[in-house]
């Protein structure tokens, strides 16, 4: 506001609720000198001035605008105007830059301006105007009220036009072209609404005609390419904010869906889109980070973001296209909490993080506590998410099949009935093992069985009749509507045979798993024969020095690091993951062989507990977690696992201290060779991320993360040095472009409607 003369000094001082001293004017307010009134009209101000929001359901801006208005009632006064900032629209469908629309195109590159949509830029300022001016009168009265809806109305006129043609540039980017195919689309496009343009008459006389600046034919052109899809071009829509830089901050509760989802929700060439426009993305990428640089793109230097997200943004793929990508473009994680699970009925586990773009000098804080800085993760724990996935590994590790229809799955009673009828169904009947029969007994029972064709063509399975009638009748159905071209043809297969795992296996006499969900990292021992579902994780290996690894702290504390949180506190073992990126010792000792006999001695006695006392996986590991739990075999079992763990440290080549003694491996270290400080594991009672554990220390846990994440760096440059990676991808993030198979699931666009998301401010 203009400066205001000061009134005589034997006068009290009146403040106005902009700050300013009242002149004594008769169309003044006041402000009020109650506590309650002050800060209701203090929110009124915050509601016109300061506060945006848009979600894709309109519905939830009507809400947003209802919940505005209450917490802002006035006695005597007129809801305040909202209608301005709280808009409806797809927050990651449209333009972030006025650019984008000049050269008709959302990719990096340079590009040719064409002349007639250039020009219609420029109403896009005389919409600014109008808001600003719009934003700078009070909701006082109604007649102020109706002067705020006539410069809305205006602003909405005199940007029409470019909205429309922004409308029709996403429409041809969603039709996913490359090369000279995308090129060629965009000129024709482009023309096309360049001569729309022109028929519609020059940018004076749409300034002209505010009240019906559009004629039809664009806005009609460019519905009719969206099919049904609402963009939101945050420039255009909110020119004010943009003209200053972009937004001071952004708060919000985004949406996510799994990245392999993002299809079938939204649509094949929605998740094509979002990959092009936001690069380093791929079809494991959650739909959140996509939302998060959204934010980033629309923050201005100097801003904040906050935002209530899933525990996947710090896990993966996803946490590689946010954190990490974001903090080498100088947005960086400030503050976070640790995972917690959603008070509300969706069983998901969330977590609080704040981002400040630019360049940050400030304390960076984890729950309360100050802490030096935190890492792509979002903890102040050592980053792995800098850990690399390996080529070299000793051997094959991965998740069992996936069937894909619940025709396929027997009772043991149904399966024995049909072998007694028919012995030859033996071929295509196995006993079927899922993870939560890993984690409830030990041996896993087989009280499931599953008929598997494995690969074999139709004419083939036909020759088992009675089980194909099962499949016929029971998966056929479902498949048959499938618009995944392989489940859909290839109906009576599972839709995956995991093929390089299950031909590993069965070479062994018997080989090594865990389940995929668990809340303890356990081991056990299985045999070839039976089909293992897709949430068993299995190892293609009967040596014992891998297994003593695999169960050791060493690799269960990596597991904790890299695994994926789930909403019930378990954690999923993903082995690209956790057993791709883990660094493996690459000869054989005498240390190595101690670590096998110990770890085989372990297992046995594992194996023994399970049988006496009836029990799984998870209770005995509850059992050790106990500190109450004194029983002799408890105990024993303890000794063993600590007794496994320094010979794992030995056989990695490091020296323990045991008992106030260091130990050295296995042959004597080398006095000419600098060798690793001795490494006191401490083990112990100790809380972790799973609570209570039996462990090593949280000093000695740190040390073997750090040891073990240097020795990933180091295997990782050896593989480039021996030419097993690929220069133009890095191999850290794994990340990769939806392909054919994430095509094929997706059904065609327009057939779903878009998830509906929370709104943002």
């Amino acid at each position: 506001p203009a400066p205001r003369p000061s009134p005589p000094a034997s006068y009290p001082l009146l403040v106005l609720p902009d700050g300013s001293v009242s002149t004594g004017s008769a169309s003044e307010y006041l402000l009020p000198s109650d506590d309650a009134e002050r800060l209701t009209l203090a929110r009124r101000y915050i509601a016109d001035r300061c506060l945006y929001g848009v979600d894709i359901n309109p519905m939830a801006v009507e809400m947003a605008k209802l919940s505005l208005w209450l917490i802002t009632l006035q006695r005597d006064r007129p809801f305040t105007f909202l209608d301005h900032a709280l808009k409806c629209g797809d927050s990651l469908l449209g333009v972030s830059r006025l650019s984008q629309i000049e050269v008709f195109s959302l990719r990096e590159g340079s590009h040719v301006v064409f002349p007639a949509i250039k020009r219609i830029i420029g109403l896009v300022q005389g919409a600014s105007d109008k808001r600003r001016a719009l934003e700078e009168l009070p909701s006082n009265d109604h007649t102020q009220i109706q002067a705020k809806n006539r410069l809305h109305a205006e602003a909405e006129a005199a940007t029409a036009t470019i909205k429309a043609a922004a409308d029709c540039l996403i429409a041809m980017e969603l039709r996913g072209l490359q090369g000279a195919a995308y090129d060629e689309a965009r000129e024709t496009a482009a023309d096309h609404v360049q001569q729309m343009l022109e028929a519609d008459g020059s940018q004076e006389a749409a300034g002209e005609d505010l009240e019906n600046p559009l004629s039809s034919q664009l806005a009609n052109h460019a519905q009719d390419q969206l099919r049904g899809r609402r963009p939101f071009h945050w420039p255009v829509e909110f020119p004010e904010v943009f003209a200053d830089g972009g937004f001071d901050g952004f708060i919000g509760n985004p949406p996510f869906i799994g990245g392999t989802k993002i299809s079938a929700a939204m649509g094949r060439s929605y998740l094509e889109l979002l990959t092009v426009v936001y690069p380093e993305t791929g079809d494991r990428t959650d739909l959140i980070a996509y939302f998060v640089r959204r934010m980033a793109m629309l923050v201005s230097t100097g801003g904040l973001l906050g935002l209530i997200a899933p525990s996947a943004i710090a896990e993966g793929d996803t946490r590689t296209a946010t954190t990490i990508y974001l903090t080498k473009r100088n947005v960086c994680p400030i503050r976070a909490s640790s995972q917690f699970l959603w008070p509300g009925t969706a069983a998901v586990r969330v977590l609080l993080a704040w981002y400040y773009v630019g360049r940050w000098d400030g304390p960076h804080f984890y729950d309360a506590t100050q802490v030096g800085i935190l890492n792509a993760s979002l903890n102040a724990d050592l980053d792995l998410s800098t850990a690399y996935r390996l080529k070299r590994t000793p051997f094959v590790c991965g998740m069992g099949a996936k069937p894909y229809g619940e025709g396929f799955v027997l009772t043991a009673e149904e399966a024995a009935a049909l072998i007694s009828q028919n012995g030859s169904l033996r071929d295509c009947l196995q006993p079927f093992i899922v993870g939560a029969d890993l984690n409830a007994s030990y041996p896993p029972s087989e009280k499931r069985w599953i008929i598997n064709f494995r690969d074999w063509p139709l004419g083939r399975a036909d020759q088992y009749v009675e089980c194909m009638a099962i499949v016929r009748e029971k998966v056929y159905p479902l498949r048959r509507l499938e618009t995944d071209r392989v489940r859909r043809e290839l109906w009576w297969q599972f839709e995956r045979h995991a093929k390089a795992v299950f031909s590993a296996i069965e070479a062994e006499p018997f080989f090594f798993g865990r389940s995929t969900v668990s809340r303890a990292h356990l081991i056990v021992r299985l045999k070839p024969g039976p089909v293992y579902s897709a949430n068993v994780v299995l190892f293609s290996t009967s040596d014992w020095s891998m297994y003593a690894l695999l169960q050791s702290s060493f690799h269960s504390i990596w597991v904790e690091a890299k695994a994926s949180a789930m909403a019930s506190g378990n954690q999923m073992y993903v082995p690209s993951e956790c057993f791709e990126t883990f660094p493996w010792w690459d000869i054989s000792s005498n240390a190595t062989k101690a670590a096998g006999e110990s770890g085989h001695q372990y297992l046995n006695s594992l194996e023994e507990i399970w049988c006496n006392r009836q029990t799984g996986p998870n209770d005995l590991r509850h059992a050790m977690d106990d500190p109450t739990d004194q029983s002799d075999d408890i105990v024993r079992l303890r000794e063993l696992h600590v007794e496994m763990d320094r010979a794992v440290a030995l056989a990695y080549g490091w020296p323990i201290v045991v008992n106030g003694e260091v130990v050295y491996p296995d042959p004597p270290p080398d006095p000419r060779v600098t060798h690793p400080a001795p490494l006191d594991l401490g083990h112990g009672f100790h809380p972790t991320k799973q609570g209570e554990r039996y462990t090593i220390s949280e000093p000695a846990r740190r040390i073997v993360l750090d040891r073990l994440l240097a020795l990933n760096h180091q295997r990782y440059q050896e593989e480039v040095a021996a030419g097993l990676h690929d220069k133009k991808r890095p191999s850290a993030t794994g990340l990769r472009p939806p392909g054919k198979k994430a095509a094929a699931k997706a059904p065609p666009d327009g057939t779903r409607p878009p998830p509906q998301g929370d709104l943002f401010m």
